[in-house]
């Protein structure tokens, strides 16, 4: 009968694991992976992609640029569909909830002071 216990004991605590596990995406990088964190800093408009031909008649077709700088979705966009995810939301978006991953990729982002002179 303890036996049994133990056995049941862990099936629960496995089901548990499975139910609390949570998989999320964490992107950085520049605006190959940019979902629209541009469109929230006002200090670089040059570097912004809410505007045509961006987003003219891709995936988003029926909304206007979302700040990605393509057609339609990025990379990231991809795997997260991969991971069976929501399309992972702009580090700076107001309203975004981080629960499935944040992308904090941001068009022409760098790391050395040449990358982008006089923004850095």
């Amino acid at each position: 009968m303890g036996r049994l216990l133990n056995y049941l004991l862990l099936l629960l605590l496995l089901v548990l694991l499975v139910v609390v596990l949570q998989v999320n995406l964490t992107c950085a990088g520049d605006s190959t992976v940019d979902p629209g964190n541009n469109n929230y800093i006002e200090t670089v408009p040059e570097n912004r992609a809410n505007h045509k031909p961006y987003g003219q008649n891709g995936f988003f077709q029926q909304s206007p640029p979302t700040g990605r700088f393509s057609d339609g979705r990025v990379i990231v966009d991809f795997i997260a569909e991969y991971a069976k995810l929501p399309l992972i939301p702009p580090f700076l978006e107001p309203s975004a909830e981080y629960v499935n991953g944040v992308n904090f990729g941001s068009g022409g982002a760098g790391i050395l002071s040449e990358t982008n002179q006089g923004l850095v």
